[in-house]
């Protein structure tokens, strides 16, 4: 009976879900992609229990306890309040659910973030293990996980919270 919700999603990580998952849901705010997944999702694909929705992660149009888990994947740099991104999440989980969230650590690199429509910089480990905290979750884990290789050597945190 697990019911997945995917923010920021690709389209591999919705496959793989899929496959395990009684339901995904893959939100986005824009049309545009939602469409191009669609059409890679086709009935070729036959993956009958993906749905898409075009959605503010702000304010989620699901009812509360709606999902086992939640995914915010590469998401946050682009929510204009995380905490409230992050409360919704939250208001969606079912008690005993999942968060998890995989966001760039806090960086100097504006000029580079730019062309992807960053809204903020990234966030250190305490401010988003706070967030998780104050949206009434039990942080099981929330440090960086990875560097890259390449220059500027942008660091991923990620952080797994439950719901009580």
């Amino acid at each position: 009976d697990l019911q997945v919700l995917l923010a920021r999603w690709s389209a591999a990580i919705a496959q793989l879900m899929a496959a395990r998952a009684k339901s995904v849901t893959c939100l986005d705010r824009s049309e545009r992609v939602m469409a191009a997944a669609r059409q890679r999702f086709g009935p070729e694909r036959s993956v009958r229990n993906v749905r898409f929705v075009v959605g503010d992660l702000h304010a989620l149009a699901f009812g509360d306890a709606q999902f086992d888990h939640v995914l915010l994947f590469n998401v946050l740099t682009y929510a204009h309040a995380p905490a409230r991104a992050i409360a919704e999440a939250t208001r969606v989980l079912r008690p005993r659910g999942d968060l998890v969230v995989v966001t760039l650590e806090a960086h100097q690199q504006e000029d580079v973030t730019a062309a992807y429509q960053h809204v903020n910089s990234g966030f250190t480990v305490p401010a988003l293990k706070k967030m998780l905290q104050k949206a009434g979750l039990t942080v099981e884990s929330c440090a960086v996980s990875s560097r890259e290789k390449r220059e500027p050597h942008f660091q991923v945190i990620t952080a797994v919270a439950h719901k009580s």
